[in-house]
């Protein structure tokens, strides 16, 4: 479905490809995939451009915490009352969903409402919206603007994977090894979450260099500190996949990466997430030969912390020239 909205993109806008918050093509996919796992249908994001505009979270992130009620063509807390209720049949959920286990969970009733789901639907839309997005731009702009990772990406695509018309499973892109690791540079270099997340240790005090950290004491830090950090990654600044594939370096790298979080606050739907990260990216670069137009770093570099890394105000557009296919 992504590529024929490539192929829509690409006839209709001169060869154009854009992915932005207010054009968002990649953006698109992935709240698909999460409704589809939510409320067992599609949302229609991609073949309908007008919707999912209200997840502008470029104008204000927090808006989150109503839009989904706001949001006609969703009936969320309609379809999860049916759900409730025992009848989504009738509000077109085709298979069961995770709301179905949720009902049937061992939960106290007062957790079971329509409200309480349309709460839980916010942060699974949220979630699984923005951030995957923003690593699909980022990877798309840095992968094109280094014409030696797009030849090494393209290379260990095709030599994996001779047929492009058909859409690869994950498990059969875990053996190209330079996907994978550009992947990971993709992640780091677009962080995820840039806001200080706090943890508490209630059992423990924390000696952190010369200080003990007595505990219940709230601690707070940014991933960027961890992920650009130049004692550990060298040139962090650098789009450089090579260095996940060092033997030497990358069991100490892969400590590190923390976009998904890690330990009991660590994200539920990485999985998904990689899956459906890895296998965009793939089918973008295996099947269409593209190259970047009229975008600079500053289009994709984070500047203001909105919760997750924005790029200066007027910036946030990734623009590429579809050229043609692969073979």
């Amino acid at each position: 479905m992504i590529c024929d909205a490539v192929h829509t993109a690409r006839s209709s806008r001169q060869n154009q490809l854009r992915s932005s918050r207010t054009d968002p093509v990649l953006h698109r996919r992935p709240p698909e995939n999460i409704c589809d796992y939510a409320f067992g249908r599609s949302m229609g994001f991609l073949e309908d451009p007008t919707k999912g505009k209200e997840f502008d979270f470029h104008s204000s992130f927090f808006r989150i915490g109503w839009v989904v009620l706001e949001i006609p063509y969703l009936n969320l807390k309609r379809e999860l009352q049916g759900i409730i209720d025992g009848n989504s049949e009738r509000f077109d959920v085709k298979r069961r969903t995770i709301f179905h286990d949720y009902v049937e969970a061992d939960l106290p009733p007062s957790v079971k409402t329509a409200q309480g789901f349309v709460d839980d639907a916010d942060i699974l839309i949220g979630a699984g919206y923005e951030t995957p997005g923003h690593t699909l731009s980022t990877a798309t702009f840095h992968i094109l603007d280094n014409p030696k990772v797009y030849e090494k990406l393209v290379a260990d695509l095709i030599a994996h994977w001779s047929n492009p018309a058909v859409i690869a499973s994950w498990k059969e892109l875990e053996n190209i090894s330079y996907l994978h690791a550009t992947v990971k540079e993709a992640l780091r270099m677009s962080i995820g979450v840039l806001m200080r997340l706090p943890r508490v240790n209630h059992t423990s005090p924390i000696q952190y260099q010369e200080w003990e950290i007595p505990p219940h004491t709230i601690i707070s830090m940014t991933q960027r500190d961890i992920l650009f950090d130049p004692s550990i990654f060298t040139d962090p600044y650098t789009f450089r996949p090579e260095r996940w594939l060092d033997a030497k370096t990358s069991k100490h790298l892969d400590k590190h990466p923390i976009s998904f979080s890690k330990g009991t606050r660590g994200y539920l739907g990485k999985d998904l997430a990689m899956a459906e990260i890895q296998i965009m990216l793939a089918t973008l670069f295996r099947r269409f030969d593209m190259q970047p137009m009229d975008t600079t770093l500053e289009d994709i570099e984070f500047d203001r912390d909105f919760m997750l890394p924005m790029p200066k105000a007027g910036h946030d557009n990734v623009k590429v020239a579809v050229k043609g296919t692969h073979s």
